[in-house]
């Protein structure tokens, strides 16, 4: 009788409770080398590779890539182009293309082209601009675009930063630059950009003495080569942010407030549909500077960069979004039984076969349980949850690609 009026007190404050969407961000397995900041992300093959950066003493020159599916890295080759930080990457096809940064004694132009199949960096023709770090870049198409960024210029009686706004385009058939339209507005380093629908955006950042931090934000279209300016974010602006598109939206994650040099842990989402800007869930490890923030089939992970006290980190985390909508498993919520459960759940997939990660979360978001298991349609899967304590949790079930296939709320008695 106890265990039945449990389930329904359960039940009944499912019903009346209204829960908030359900968002954000779980700790996935740290970056197993030396904490960093300005090191450079990309995504090739649904892998996440992570190389160089700077730990407040040394530069690297080491690459490591993140498997999102098994969560584990594994070093690669190291860079041969030398230790680097803030240098710009983007993707097109399976390779990667990176340049620009800093030695620690000189600015760079080189540019490189990454096959990851076979581990090999090939150099390219030289990004035609001047030497700078902190520039931006993206990928539309066959063709990839850099720009922005900075210089510390030392004369024999001066010395000076200097920002651009020059824009670039790159053909990787070719190994040819061509220079676009230049950014309107005022030249900046430390912007955020990304592609929404073959349009890429570009904006925030700051200013050359590190006096002012911006909130503007444009939109270039490749094909009139031209820059359209859209809504500001509004608010204190924000330099070395994160950044990732996500359908029709744009997340930006922390970053710093110039000149107050406070570091952030909030988010503000654009939609690129409406052109307006919204607040999005905070990052849930604390202020981050400069991070790398990259996109996996729908998954979002971000890690590296500053903390609070602008000391190196190496923490990795995924974006988390768990809705508390109706079950998506299969067409019928028994497909996952008994729910509520107690010592044992059920999981029966009638519409998929393969191999999947079958992750039980908590209502903060963190990963209570999880396997790899190979699940055929004719099979219930039964899964031990003696360990579990009383309370709700949410079920989701991924294929090797990372691909939410099902997802459900939960309830143990």
């Amino acid at each position: 009788m106890k265990n039945d009026r449990n389930s329904f007190l359960i039940f009944l404050l499912l019903t009346l409770y209204t829960f908030p969407a359900f968002s954000q961000w779980t700790q996935r397995q740290s970056l197993p080398a030396m904490s960093r900041t300005f090191a450079t992300g990309f995504t090739v093959n649904n892998t996440i590779y992570v190389m160089g950066g700077f730990d407040g003493n040394q530069l690297f020159d080491d690459v490591w890539a993140y498997d999102p599916f098994t969560d584990t890295w594994i070093q690669k080759g190291n860079f041969p182009g030398g230790t680097r930080s803030a240098s710009t990457a983007f993707t097109i096809g399976n390779k990667a293309y990176m340049g620009t940064g800093t030695d620690g004694n000189d600015y760079l132009n080189d540019f490189w082209e990454y096959e990851p199949v076979t581990d090999v960096w090939t150099q390219k023709a030289n990004f035609p601009g001047f030497e700078r770090e902190e520039a931006v870049g993206f990928s539309i198409g066959s063709k990839g675009y850099l720009g922005m960024g900075q210089t510390f210029v030392v004369l024999p009686n001066t010395s000076f930063t200097t920002t651009y706004s020059d824009f670039y385009e790159y053909d990787p058939s070719t190994d040819i630059w061509s220079q676009k339209d230049s950014l309107p507005g005022p030249t900046r380093a430390y912007a955020v950009s990304a592609v929404v629908n073959g349009i890429g955006y570009v904006g925030l950042g700051g200013n050359d003495d590190q006096t002012l931090s911006y909130t503007d934000f444009y939109a270039y279209d490749v094909v009139s080569d031209q820059w359209t300016q859209k809504a500001s974010m509004g608010g204190a602006g924000r330099a070395d942010a994160g950044v990732v598109a996500a359908g029709n939206s744009i997340y930006i994650l922390g970053g710093i407030n110039f000149p107050n040099f406070n570091g952030m842990a909030t988010s503000r989402k654009y939609d690129v549909l409406t052109d307006t800007w919204n607040n999005a869930p905070n990052f849930n490890g604390g202020i981050i500077i400069a991070p790398i923030v990259q996109q996996v089939n729908g998954r979002v992970f971000a890690g590296t960069g500053y903390n609070s006290s602008f000391f190196p980190r190496n923490d990795w985390w995924e974006f988390t979004a768990l809705t508390t909508d109706v079950p998506t498993i299969g067409e019928e919520p028994s497909l996952v039984f008994p729910n509520p459960f107690s010592t044992e759940l059920k999981i029966k997939l009638e519409k998929f076969e393969g191999e999947f990660r079958i992750e039980i979360l908590d209502v903060c978001g963190k990963v209570v349980y999880e396997e790899l298991s190979y699940l055929t349609k004719s099979e219930t899967k039964k899964i031990d949850t003696h360990l579990l304590s009383q309370g709700i949790y949410f079920l989701r079930i991924t294929n090797t690609s990372g691909e939410i296939k099902a997802s459900q709320k939960i309830v143990k008695n």
